[in-house]
């Protein structure tokens, strides 16, 4: 079962949300993923039962015949939805009684059967009779298109066509949160369980169009764009998290899929007196928690020493580097309206702590890239000069390095635990310089740079950055930034970061959202 505090997190913002609709048009759907949904089934089921709601499952189950007199428009929505991905229904209705058959679909298999269960249960009476109703939706076994089917028709066409007593639908998704699927669009992912982690996410369309709207009031303003691995990651390009455990299972020759990884990491580091400062204080959930690929890449490139190589041997190094030239091929919404800002505002800056050349790679404004503390002492004029008259390269600071060049990485905790060398750090603040407060805009960051952190510190966020979060997803580090370096400007200036400043947002919606803005803006 999962945590007892993510699951109470979880049933109680269902509760919540259902005190606060009304009766008026069609539900509120509220879509849950949850990665481990099958030991907390009962409890979920027995609470919204509690509140006079019920659960139907259309992941188990027989034949798609439900009790049932559905609306026409109700049966036509479910109809076209199937239709549009490529999978033609029948819906009989006798005698109160609902019958959904493939026609010219040949055997039904498992996967037919699920979203035939799905239609049928979205047609019959009880998911029109209760003010709650969960809907858990079959997800193993489905592929990709089935599995958009099943999304389109819960999440997006069949609720606008419920009507009689329903308030709040809310369909399940057990697995992993999948960025394309399940937060693109209106209604999209509203809560989330992910590793014994609860997630919700506020605003939708209105909080994105405010958010963008405060944050870009003019063309000719200075703005910084701070890219982290959520933007990347719309390339198809790994997590950290996921790099991480690939150099530990390389590392120490070990499952990649092993759940005890992080402990035996961590056993392995202790048996070798590799402990750093403040780890050994720690528990094996802490060390875990705040485990990084920066981290396993000290031990890495450490071996990698003794057996007299550099950091190009490294293995998860060559398949980075692998990673992000294929990356190159993709051109997803965010990287294109990168293009766009690029074109439209005089005064933006582009930081990154990413290797690849996602920013820099055909780029069709003239830009000037740095990498290394060389380059990032010839910045320092680009950057005052931009910001001060407009114009110019558009800067794009790599903090950490680039790919192809493996000395300028910074990927070694050993270097971050340092902080920034004064030449990246020269960089940041002339960003900044000695003008209004810069918006500045953290997209896809985990906050677990200890470096940038540490810079960060030095900052008080109110008279020289004005901070904005873009993060579907937020980790427990983007609070522990709060609380570390914000909570005083928080309590100072009554501002809740978490509420105003945060975007529930993937890196792609955002960018497009904000090159429309800058785009529609007036030059002068």
């Amino acid at each position: 079962m999962t945590d007892a505090p993510a699951l109470i997190d979880l049933l109680s913002g269902l509760l919540a949300d259902l005190a606060a609709a009304t009766a008026d048009g069609p539900p509120r759907v509220l879509p849950i993923v949850h990665d481990a949904l099958t030991p907390d089934r009962d409890v979920i089921e027995a609470v919204v039962e509690r509140f006079g709601g019920v659960t139907l499952n259309a992941a188990e189950g027989s034949a798609a015949v439900v009790r049932g007199d559905p609306p026409p428009d109700l049966i036509e929505a479910v109809r076209a939805t199937c239709e549009r991905h490529g999978l033609l229904v029948a819906v009989d209705v006798n005698d109160a009684t609902v019958t959904v058959r493939a026609l010219d679909a040949g055997a039904v298999n498992d996967s037919l059967a699920a979203v035939l269960r799905l239609c049928g249960l979205l047609l019959g009476d009880a998911a029109r009779s209760h003010a709650l109703v969960v809907l858990i939706a079959p997800v193993q076994g489905l592929d990709d298109r089935r599995q958009r089917l099943v999304w389109d028709l819960a999440v997006r066409q069949a609720p606008r066509h419920l009507t009689g007593e329903i308030r709040v639908l809310v369909p399940v998704w057990e697995g992993s949160v999948d960025f394309d699927l399940h937060l693109a669009g209106e209604p999209s992912l509203r809560y989330a369980i992910q590793s014994g982690r609860f997630f919700a996410r506020r605003g939708g369309e209105i909080a994105l169009t405010a958010g963008v709207r405060s944050i870009l009031r003019e063309r000719d303003r200075p703005l910084v764009l701070f890219l982290g691995a959520g933007f990347s990651r719309a390339a198809r390009l790994p997590l950290g998290d996921t790099l991480r455990d690939d150099a530990i299972a390389e590392l120490l020759g070990v499952p990649r899929g092993s759940r005890e990884l992080h402990e035996t990491f961590r056993r392995w580091v202790i048996d070798r007196n590799r402990l750093m400062e403040g780890e050994r204080e720690m528990s094996a959930q802490q060390f875990g928690a705040q485990l990084t690929l920066e981290r396993v890449l000290r031990e890495e490139f450490r071996r990698l020493r003794q057996e007299g190589r550099d950091n190009a041997g490294s293995a998860i190094v060559q398949r980075l580097q692998a990673d992000c030239r294929a990356a190159l091929d993709r051109l997803p919404p965010g990287r294109q309206a990168l293009r766009r800002l690029a074109a439209a505002l005089p005064r933006l800056v582009v930081v990154t702590v990413n290797f690849d050349r996602l920013i820099e790679d055909e780029m069709p404004v003239e830009h000037a890239v740095f990498r290394d503390s060389h380059e990032f002492s010839a910045g320092v004029a680009v950057l005052e000069q931009r910001l001060r008259e407009g114009g110019g390269p558009l800067p794009v600071v790599k903090l950490h390095g680039d790919i192809e060049q493996p000395d300028t990485m910074v990927a070694d905790v050993e270097q971050t635990a340092f902080g920034l060398t004064d030449e990246a750090r020269a960089v940041l603040d002339a960003i900044l310089g000695d003008g209004p407060p810069v918006p500045w805009v953290w997209l896809g960051c985990s906050m677990r740079d200890l470096d940038v952190n540490e810079w960060a510190r030095t900052k008080d966020g109110r008279r020289d950055m004005v901070e904005w979060w873009v993060d579907p997803l937020p980790g427990r580090s983007l609070n522990a930034y709060f609380e570390r370096f914000r909570r005083k400007n928080s309590e100072e200036r009554d501002i809740d970061f978490v509420r105003e400043r945060l975007l529930y947002e993937t890196g792609d919606r955002f960018l497009a959202a904000l090159a429309d803005l800058a785009e529609e803006l007036p030059n002068d």
